[in-house]
């Protein structure tokens, strides 16, 4: 079966309930690797060779972090700079899969926001929609020759019942197998 790298990214896990429950959902699952960066890499000092192998060792890349001032928590911004930047490499010599380590696989943002669902639109509080927020995402998936995929989203975050924040979390865990067992059959 296919292998999903989920790249964590939460400053103040202990007082997530969102994030922190869909990881809970998910880290049974044999085909999963957890990143968890605030955990690993506390003093920012990212081991790229490592992250560059976890990449180039899965299929499914997913970025799970909270929505903080419209982007996501610094670390995982850091993370991306330092370690994409091998899928840019145009390096003389370098050919075959090794020259585009990114290519064919799927990028997959899981976010969650306090704010609610229709205040990221037109007329709401945050004048525009949620993906809108997640375009740069997207256009890195787009230039890595990853296949960019639906968002999946957690709104009011600080607000929804356990219950229901269970069932997203049980969504999320389905959508996650879904997608490796599309990637196994590819």
């Amino acid at each position: 079966m296919a292998r999903a790298l989920v790249v964590y990214a939460h400053p103040r896990h202990q007082t997530s309930r969102a994030c922190r429950r869909l990881l809970d959902a998910i880290r049974d699952l044999e085909e999963v690797t957890l990143c968890d960066l605030y955990e690993e890499y506390p003093d920012f000092h990212i081991n790229i060779g490592k992250e560059q192998q976890r990449l180039r060792e899965h299929q499914l890349v997913v970025f799970l972090f909270p929505l903080y001032w419209y982007s996501a928590p610094s670390l995982l911004k850091e993370w991306q700079d330092r370690v994409l930047n091998f899928a840019l490499d145009d390096v003389p010599g370098r050919a075959g899969e090794e020259h585009d380590p990114l290519v064919g696989r799927m990028l997959w943002v899981v976010t969650s926001a306090g704010a609610s669902f229709t205040s990221f639109s037109e007329e709401g509080g945050n004048r525009h929609p949620l993906d809108a927020y997640l375009l740069p995402y997207e256009q890195t998936a787009r230039v890595c020759g990853m296949a960019w995929q639906k968002p999946f989203t957690v709104c009011q975050a600080r607000r929804k019942p356990q219950s229901v924040l269970e069932q997203q979390a049980h969504s999320f865990r389905s959508i996650l197998l879904e997608k490796l067992q599309e990637l196994s059959h590819a």
